[in-house]
């Protein structure tokens, strides 16, 4: 591990248990510290135990999640920790099938890193932020929000912001202070002309936060930049910007949908090298990696929900055979679950432009729910989905015609599906792929110049 179990030879169906088991040994030095684990990915409904005692369960497949084992675990001991994985016949990651479908093939499996990992007892459970320019996309307010863990008494939180030169652009005294019993806090600072981050000038600042009394210092990367759609158009710190790039979806041969940092690196810097400024992540969020690279490297994101092809199926007299997870109140709280999962890990990147609801499903009350949430909680990127375009900022559209123009903010964010994924097409005629680049070109020329093509 990480792999996905199909792709290294195991037999998977839907709702059957697929068990990892192994020791941990918990550090004698840890003593008095919170313990947890860490899950980058986890396909797709999963459960945690602690020698035999159920600590906590997820849903979802491509959102990282933890679990504070502290009160399960001691210092200088070992217990056995198990995970279970199930791939659910009604997961949000892909076609719906039946209840009496269990042989339906499916995917389970760890697919990201496991963490065994220990903080002391005082630490920063949040640490977000937010720019906003002005007009004149000159000067900016930096908006800063942090979580602590204890609260018994009265702390202070001291923040810098540091340039590339290590000059910190904040007033000394800038921090953000946590009266008793208070948890969160906030700060809004104006930062003076800021240099401003795009995909060709990827300019980050180093936010540093150190809890007064306390020798931790908490740092992340920020970068000062506003999207908006004016007319039809796309502009990113005030300058129209057509975004030219690739549908992002990673199998390794051996793991499966497994990409090692090393590799996500690789993918990123051939990217840059072949003039690419934008990836879709297709059709689920990447690990977080990949978006501190294109953050680094300058590659604008457009970042697709774990909810995919939830579409319903009907008969001929147009009655649902299987309606869509969308619009069915039951399935709401997983739907936010995993969304609001993926929006709090991610927000942070300066890279990230788009927040796309989902891909190629039927439109419902639960990506409704998304879109309200982005609303009241994180507002500052443009919205995307497949094939309801009214409820979202840009409108996305899925294999268009080659030299097809539809001016209306519109993202062609799949397409040349036969080059890389219809291998029955490819053993037949091998230079398919050199066909399907020429369309490719006739269409790029066709739509670089067409206003309200992004």
């Amino acid at each position: 591990m990480p792999a996905e179990l199909m792709a290294l030879g195991y037999d998977i169906k839907r709702d059957r248990e697929y068990v990892y088991k192994r020791r941990l040994e918990i550090p004698r030095e840890w003593e008095g510290r919170d313990i947890l684990l860490k899950f980058g990915m986890s396909y797709e409904y999963t459960r945690i135990w602690i020698d035999g005692k159920p600590v906590r369960e997820h849903e979802g497949s491509f959102t990282s999640f933890e679990c504070d084992i502290t009160e399960l675990v001691r210092a200088g001991k070992s217990v056995w920790l198990t995970v279970m994985c199930m791939h659910r016949h009604d997961a949000l990651i892909d076609w719906p099938t039946s209840e009496a479908d269990k042989e339906a093939p499916g995917y389970a499996g760890l697919i990201d890193e496991v963490k065994l990992v220990a903080l002391p007892n005082l630490h920063l459970k949040r640490l977000i932020y937010d720019t906003v320019l002005d007009d004149s996309y000159t000067n900016a307010l930096l908006k800063i929000t942090a979580e602590l863990t204890e609260i018994q008494k009265e702390r202070r939180v001291k923040l810098r912001l540091l340039d590339e030169t290590g000059k910190n652009l904040l007033p000394e005294d800038a921090g953000i202070c946590f009266p008793c019993g208070q948890a969160e806090g906030t700060l809004e600072i104006p930062v003076a002309q800021p240099h401003k981050w795009d995909a060709e000038h990827p300019y980050l600042y180093r936010l540093e936060a150190e809890i007064c009394g306390s020798k931790t210092v908490y740092g992340l990367d920020v970068g000062f930049r506003r999207v908006e759609r004016i007319g039809n158009n796309l502009y990113v710190n005030g300058v129209k910007t057509k975004l030219r790039g690739a549908a992002l979806y990673g199998h390794d041969p051996i793991l499966g949908k497994v990409f090692g940092k090393e590799e996500l690196e690789k993918i990123v810097k051939a990217a840059k090298w072949a003039n690419i400024n934008y990836f879709r992540s297709s059709a689920y969020p990447e690990r977080e990696y990949l978006y501190e690279l294109c953050d680094r490297y300058g590659i604008f994101v457009q970042e697709c929900a774990p909810g995919n092809f939830q579409r319903g199926t009907w008969d001929s007299q147009n009655d649902a055979k299987i309606r869509p997870t969308s619009n069915m109140p039951a399935y709401t709280a997983r739907y936010m679950n995993q969304f609001a999962e993926m929006v709090e890990r991610d927000r942070n990147h300066p890279s990230i432009i788009i927040w796309e609801y989902g891909n190629e499903s039927d439109w419902g009350i639960n990506f409704q729910a998304q879109l309200d949430y982005l609303e009241r909680e994180e507002p500052s990127r443009m919205t995307a989905g497949t094939w309801d375009n009214s409820h979202t900022t840009l409108a996305s559209y899925h294999y268009p015609e080659y030299d097809e123009v539809i001016p209306n903010a519109s993202l062609y964010d799949e397409y040349a599906h036969v080059a890389t994924h219809d291998m029955e097409t490819l053993r037949r005629d091998p230079g398919m792929r050199n066909a399907w680049g020429l369309s490719i070109q006739k269409g790029w020329e066709a739509l670089y110049d067409a206003d309200g093509v992004v």
